[in-house]
């Protein structure tokens, strides 16, 4: 497959992945529309509220009271798509370096929490950010040690 062709594919995974995860869309703009109106008008308690600055805050919370379903689809959440990511983004750019790569999917994965932040459609959590980037280095590593090291 050309580069060309494998761009494609990875930006669009990429925009259906911030469409998804940074958007919170799921088919409905009439309450993805409500949803932004009403967090516009709390602004200054929904950033007091919706912002975690502090490494495995939430991340051990959700391991305290992982049957719960919440919890677990928050982890799960913040894992599954992001694997996908990074075994595109190596697929795409198999002999860039991989500190590049990471450097690339960090920054990335950084966006998507600070787009959530300032669209008003999720909450910064940097153990969102930590578990995206896990991830996506997990795929990467399992990219270069299936389809690399043969």
């Amino acid at each position: 497959m050309t580069n060309r062709k494998k761009s494609i594919v990875l930006a669009g995974y990429v925009v259906c992945l911030l469409i998804v995860v940074v958007l919170k869309f799921h088919g409905d703009a009439m309450a993805f529309r409500l949803h932004i109106q009403q967090n516009l008008d709390y602004y200054h308690t929904y950033h007091e509220l919706s912002c975690n600055f502090i490494p495995f805050r939430t991340l051990s919370l959700y391991l305290t009271d992982l049957p719960n379903t919440i919890a677990l689809r928050n982890l799960l959440g913040n894992i599954l798509p992001w694997i996908p990511l990074g075994l595109l983004t190596r697929w795409r750019f198999p002999t860039a370096k991989r500190s590049h790569v990471f450097v690339g999917l960090a920054l990335f994965c950084l966006s998507t929490e600070l787009l959530q932040l300032v669209t008003f459609t999720g909450s910064f959590d940097v153990d969102d950010w930590i578990l995206n980037m896990l991830a996506c280095l997990a795929a990467v590593m399992i990219w270069d040690r299936v389809c690399v090291e043969k």
